[in-house]
């Protein structure tokens, strides 16, 4: 009898926990290559790299004032974002889901659009193995909410 008392109250506060959980902020960009209808298979990894940059977390650090509002020097800021920012692959070759663990929502989803809208202002080409530039267009599928 006593353990039949116990199991409503157990879930009621899994369904509390279930309703409070909230996603991680998203957001998806599209990255197209001139010329390239197939991504390589090293995309990933690029998209990544160059998401999770100085060059770009610096501008995401400034524009946000994120340094002054945690009390951390801009290095530390840096590597903070860099340690919650995440790429995967999305459903198609050239779409991407970035996505920020470990932040509070408000400040993952300013982090998110900052730098995806940077990203997009960007002009960027690529090379491989050694030949002409072509043109990376980026666009925001989805902004983080």
């Amino acid at each position: 009898m006593r353990g039949m008392l116990a199991y409503p109250p157990v879930m009621l506060l899994l369904a509390m926990s279930a309703c409070l959980h909230e996603e991680t902020p998203k957001a998806v960009i599209r990255v197209r290559i001139e010329g390239q209808s197939a991504q390589d298979k090293y995309m990933l990894d690029t998209e990544q790299e160059v998401l999770c940059s100085s060059t770009f977390l610096s501008h995401v650090n400034s524009e946000l004032g994120l340094a002054k509002s945690w009390g951390l020097s801009d290095d530390a800021v840096i590597q903070r974002i860099r340690k919650a920012i995440r790429v995967e692959q999305g459903a198609e070759s050239d779409i991407f889901v970035v996505e920020a663990q470990g932040l509070d929502r408000k400040t993952a989803v300013e982090v998110l659009n900052a730098l995806c809208s940077f990203y997009t202002a960007q002009k960027l080409s690529e090379s491989s193995n050694g030949g002409p530039q072509k043109e990376v267009r980026v666009e925001v599928v989805r902004q983080a909410q």
